[in-house]
């Protein structure tokens, strides 16, 4: 909770959060030639309970960061922020309204159509995210890479999420969520293969990049910047063969952005002139992870258990799976922009004593890198990933 303006968290952890875990967790489940079977078995319900409960905390903590200045963060991100949320509600009165109408089979298609949006954008939320947290580890070590550098790490990223895309749109795969088909079977199996060649060649190309920049400085790439890219590379390329990537993946994605979250809040509560910082950041975080299970979970859990003789299973789940995932993306690729007030914080630190609108941290001066930061893969509790098939 310190002042050091090279960490998320801390200097001998950051690495690990950003995605070192992620890479010993696809050791453990992987059954590898030399180890004699995975290391792990089947995840149990207190596992599958913790990443859930993570994964549950990263919304929370999104929707923290987006509405903490009330009227001011709607006049800074009015589309994400109000108008998204508007449409996303529109969509789930008209499923609501087909289904009433005795239409059952148009309110099943529009909700496969909008399960078939959020599978299709949840790999590129992944790669966003991961490309913004290596970035950020390059800036906070006082790492700059050159502009085709910079071009290499962001554009390596974009084979994995094809990879990510061909679980619903090629053939040879089953995808569910719940007991809704979500597989377009559009593209021959072909294309799913060249894209993991092609997102594996990626990864090492990435690497090399990594340290040439570092090179430059006479050092090695921090963890934190080439982590992203190999855990991404191992889940989506080398996915584990007898269990479902998506917990795993998911929990990842969310500690990641909470090493984030936690900078920014720290920060953020330093500017507010808070001087208990760890219980500032347990509050956060505890309310987090409570809200996040309430709307990802428990409501609609509560909701259905009253009403269980709806025209289409489970429905309310669905819905709540749909709003919640495509606004999250929608909140994450407007207020993780570099020059964004949380990016600035992160970046610059907070100015003690400052109030929080109007602020210069944000609005003038210091950081004018323009990658973005924060639209990455979540794939735990309420952004599962659909279940595959043969």
């Amino acid at each position: 909770m310190g002042a050091d303006n090279q960490t998320l968290v801390h200097r001998s952890l950051d690495g690990w959060l950003l995605g070192g875990f992620g890479i010993l967790a696809w050791l453990a489940v992987t059954d590898l030639p030399f180890v004699g079977g995975p290391l792990l078995g089947p995840l149990n319900s207190t596992t599958v309970w913790v990443l859930l409960a993570i994964g549950s905390a990263h919304f929370g903590a999104s929707y923290h960061l987006a509405y903490g200045d009330g009227s001011a963060s709607l006049r800074r991100h009015p589309l994400a922020l109000l108008w998204v949320p508007l449409v996303l509600l529109a969509a789930v009165v008209t499923v609501v309204v087909l289904m009433e109408s005795k239409s059952v089979g148009s309110a099943d298609w529009l909700l496969r159509a909008v399960l078939i949006l959020v599978f299709s954008a949840t790999g590129w939320h992944y790669i966003k995210q991961a490309y913004g947290v290596a970035m950020l580890s390059l800036r906070l070590r006082g790492m700059r890479p050159l502009p085709n550098e910079i071009r290499a790490l962001r554009y390596g990223f974009y084979p994995i999420w094809i990879v990510d895309l061909m679980d619903i749109w090629a053939q040879g795969h089953r995808a569910t969520y719940r007991r809704y088909d979500v597989g377009v079977e559009l593209l021959p199996r072909w294309v799913e293969q060249a894209a993991r060649l092609l997102a594996g060649g990626c990864v090492v190309a990435v690497i090399g990049v990594l340290f040439v920049v570092a090179a430059r400085g006479r050092r090695l790439p921090p963890m934190g910047a080439w982590a992203p890219y190999v855990a991404g590379g191992m889940w989506f390329v080398l996915p584990p063969s007898y269990i479902s990537a998506a917990a795993v993946i998911g929990a990842t994605h969310s500690v990641q952005y909470l090493s984030c979250v936690h900078r920014a809040e720290v920060n953020w509560g330093r500017e507010r002139g808070e001087r208990q910082l760890v219980h500032w950041w347990l509050c956060v975080f505890g309310g987090a992870t409570a809200g996040g299970l309430l709307v990802a979970t428990w409501v609609p859990n509560t909701i259905e258990r009253a009403v269980p003789d709806l025209p289409l299973p489970g429905v309310v789940g669905a819905l709540a799976f749909v709003v919640l995932n495509l606004h999250h993306y929608a909140i994450d690729a407007s207020m993780w922009r570099s020059g964004g007030q949380h990016v600035r914080r992160i970046v610059s630190g907070g100015a003690p004593n400052e109030s929080v609108v109007g602020s210069p941290v944000w609005q003038s001066g210091g950081h004018d890198d323009r990658h973005r930061h924060g639209d990455g893969h979540p794939h735990a509790g309420a952004e599962s990933q659909p279940a595959r098939g043969a």
